[in-house]
């Protein structure tokens, strides 16, 4: 399958390993999110839902830049606790390398 990818590396990232875990639909649907609606936030709600259904491990790299997106101060401009937590699941699941 070949993916249409969008302006941000780590979605582009996190649809890239989707597909090589076998994720394709997933990996396609998370990059649509961004090049049709700009929906950060769906994309990586796409990516922590599959990645905890099978497994799929992502890099403490990739893992740490889009965490630090989200804060849970509620004073912060990023202010997203359901996020931040969706995140912390990959950790506590042991997804995290």
């Amino acid at each position: 399958m070949v993916l249409q990818y969008c302006e941000d590396n780590d979605i582009n990232a996190l649809a890239d390993i989707l597909s090589e875990a076998g994720c394709e639909y997933a990996a396609k649907n998370i990059l649509n999110q961004m090049n049709d609606a700009g929906e950060f936030d769906a994309a990586v709600a796409i990516f922590i839902a599959e990645a905890l259904k099978n497994s799929v491990s992502i890099p403490r790299t990739l893992y740490d830049d889009i965490i630090s997106c989200y804060s849970l101060n509620p004073l912060d401009m990023d202010y997203c606790p359901r996020m931040f937590n969706g995140m912390k699941q990959l950790e506590e699941n042991k997804l995290v390398k």
